[in-house]
């Protein structure tokens, strides 16, 4: 562990005089979300150095029932997990040292690319508690936050001292092995750590045109309308063939997306 702690050390103290496109360290996570009533199972990479990180996440392409149990402290709880296909792009998360933004990288339903979201960093003020466990040979102390309404159990380890993290999350003293929601909305844990680990961490082209969370929302509600109005329109088009006469009452359509998330049931 002396050696990832010098070798950070020195990647922090020439960060302003190479080239930092290039990961230190690469983490694989398992992450557990819920989308559309059904829990969904992700692949996710975090690559990181002294000053940025990429976070991509991808959902499992098998499709399969399994059960896993998970145990967070001293709780435990099974997961009945449907995996299939809903997004087959990989979504991201970039950020660089001492920025005020973070860059989200999302799908854009109507073209089949990428939106990108710039979004402001929010302080995580994260309250160390005095707990400890290992995770793959790794100490780690056990912290908690509140954030955007919910509450966040983490173990992090500052064996790997790095503010950067899966999604969103990071701001502690070390790296991020373990998280969950306390209303079981979300579950990560690492399973491998890899270092040195290089790799290119392209960062968004200066040219893409960057959009806030609420514009990208609107976005996706014209999709939602627009296929709304497309559906109506054929079942108008196929009635008006037909002697029947037919009301048409309001369709609902709901786009499925990549952070979209309800409860995961505990047994």
């Amino acid at each position: 562990m002396k050696y990832i702690m010098i070798f950070f050390l020195l990647g922090y103290s020439a960060v302003c005089s190479q080239d930092n496109s290039m990961s230190d360290v690469k983490v694989e996570y398992e992450v557990f979300k819920i989308l559309d009533n059904t829990t969904r199972k992700f692949s996710s990479i975090l690559l990181f150095n002294a000053s940025r990180s990429l976070f991509n996440y991808k959902i499992d392409a098998k499709n399969e029932e399994i059960n896993e149990v998970k145990e967070f402290g001293v709780d435990q709880f099974r997961l009945n997990v449907n995996r299939e296909v809903v997004d087959t792009l990989s979504n991201s998360y970039y950020y660089e040292y001492r920025r005020q933004h973070f860059i989200r990288s999302v799908q854009d339903f109507n073209s089949q690319s990428k939106v990108f979201i710039q979004e402001p960093i929010q302080e995580q003020e994260w309250e160390i508690a005095s707990d400890t466990k290992k995770i793959q040979s790794f100490d780690c102390l056990k912290a908690t936050l509140e954030y955007k309404g919910n509450r966040y159990i983490a173990w992090f380890t500052r064996d790997i001292p790095t503010t950067f993290g899966p999604f969103e999350f990071g701001q502690l003293l070390g790296l991020i092995l373990e998280l969950y929601s306390e209303d079981r909305k979300l579950y990560l844990a690492a399973t491998k750590v890899v270092y040195p680990f290089k790799q290119t961490m392209d960062a968004p082209s200066s040219d893409a045109d960057y959009i806030s969370n609420s514009q990208y929302e609107e976005l996706l509600q014209k999709y939602q309308d627009s296929i709304t109005n497309s559906i109506e329109e054929k079942a108008r088009r196929i009635l008006t063939k037909s002697d029947r006469s037919v009301h048409i009452s309001n369709i609902r359509i709901e786009v499925k997306k990549s952070n979209d998330s309800t409860k995961i049931n505990s047994n």
